[in-house]
């Protein structure tokens, strides 16, 4: 009876309204596709509450373009329960039978849970999830790492592990010098355990910027996309759209992380986004020499820049909106009479207000324009 009922309140949730949800829309940077990702989800083969083929179904909807599966090793209440059936690769079978039918890459891992220190690390791309229940921490990192996995540490100033501040502890710097810390989760969840603390680490450790949503509850729930909120994601810049491009790309840290509509990420990277996102497409001249700039934002974020550019020889807004997966204007105007008359290129340079390249810095940005010669 107690399984009846168990499987009847998963099949509620399964058929519960979904709400209206724009899916995430980021164009590719040259030479690599943008895929959006999302490294730490759970099912009911640990702690979640949705069965694998939801989450599939639930990232499809959201535009993403690949998702690991990464229940607790240790942790598998419902099964021990007799719930459910099945081993720590269950969740990852079943989600992967429908990943073709919904485009939707599908890797396998796992969350390898221990208390501080070490804390809660992922390892994704393993091969079998089953070898990694083992009693020692290194032990377990070793196996993931022969399995060729990708491994991170997971949400390090998590408040129930880390309640007064983030700490690097001795575990950590060992685990990181044998090269077993890949990456480390800046932020995760609903985004407000951002700790600049970890994002000094990242940089300074050279570690793969990850950000996932740690989903346990089901998308629907978790997330208020009536809001226009979206799921906090790792965006991978691939070479190909498959599961050996995102890996290459994780290793050698082409990411960034998109939370709360903020970009985090290496310059070097952001840069060459941001040029994908905003395009100048068309710049107007009226009869008194004032320059109307259109610029299509490609993205489903806003983008807000402010001016950089104290020695910019022409007039406009200081600060700039462009609304998500729209063109909009701004005007220009010139200081000097009759320096628009001959046309050429002219550059402004901003500060992109959501992108970070480092704790409190934002993006610089030049946007170039063509002015177009008066008639």
């Amino acid at each position: 009876m107690k399984k009846i009922l168990f499987l009847i309140l998963a099949l509620l949730l399964v058929l519960t309204e979904l709400p209206a949800q724009t899916k995430m829309v980021f164009p590719n940077v040259e030479g690599y596709k943008t895929l959006k990702c999302d490294f730490h989800i759970h099912t009911l083969f640990s702690d979640g509450r949705v069965w694998p083929t939801v989450r599939v179904q639930e990232a499809a909807r959201e535009g993403l373009d690949a998702i690991a599966i990464t229940d607790h090793i240790e942790s598998r209440k419902y099964v021990k329960q007799g719930l459910i059936v099945g081993d720590r690769n269950q969740a990852y079978k079943l989600a992967k039978a429908v990943s073709k039918s919904n485009n939707v890459i599908v890797i396998g891992g796992g969350e390898i849970s221990r208390k501080m220190p070490p804390g809660h690390w992922n390892a994704i791309f393993v091969k079998d999830a089953e070898k990694l229940n083992k009693p020692n921490f290194e032990e377990v990192l070793k196996e993931a790492k022969e399995q060729g996995a990708f491994i991170f540490w997971n949400h390090p100033g998590w408040w129930k592990q880390q309640p007064i501040e983030p700490k690097w502890e001795k575990m950590h710097e060992e685990m990181y010098q044998k090269g077993y810390m890949m990456g480390i989760e800046l932020t995760s969840g609903d985004g407000r355990n951002y700790f600049p603390e970890v994002h000094k680490w990242a940089i300074e450790k050279n570690l793969t910027l990850i950000g996932n949503s740690d989903m346990h509850a089901p998308a629907a729930f978790a997330i208020d996309f009536d809001s226009k909120k979206h799921r906090l994601v790792t965006l991978v810049f691939a070479k190909e759209r498959n599961e050996e491009s995102i890996k290459e790309a994780l290793m050698e840290r082409r990411t960034a992380v998109y939370v709360d509509n903020r970009i985090y990420g290496r310059e070097e990277w952001l840069s060459p986004f941001l040029n994908s996102i905003l395009k100048v497409t068309k710049v107007r001249r009226s009869s008194n020499n004032v320059l109307s700039v259109v610029v299509e934002n490609r993205s489903s974020a806003p983008i807000a820049l402010f001016k950089d550019d104290k020695e910019c020889p022409i007039y406009f807004k200081h600060h700039l909106l462009f609304k998500p997966l729209q063109k909009s204007s701004f005007t220009i105007r010139e200081i000097k009479r009759g320096s628009f008359d001959k046309g050429g290129k002219v550059t402004i340079n901003f500060k992109a207000l959501d992108f970070f390249v480092d704790v409190d810095e934002n993006l610089t940005f030049p946007m170039e324009i063509e002015i177009p010669p008066k008639k």
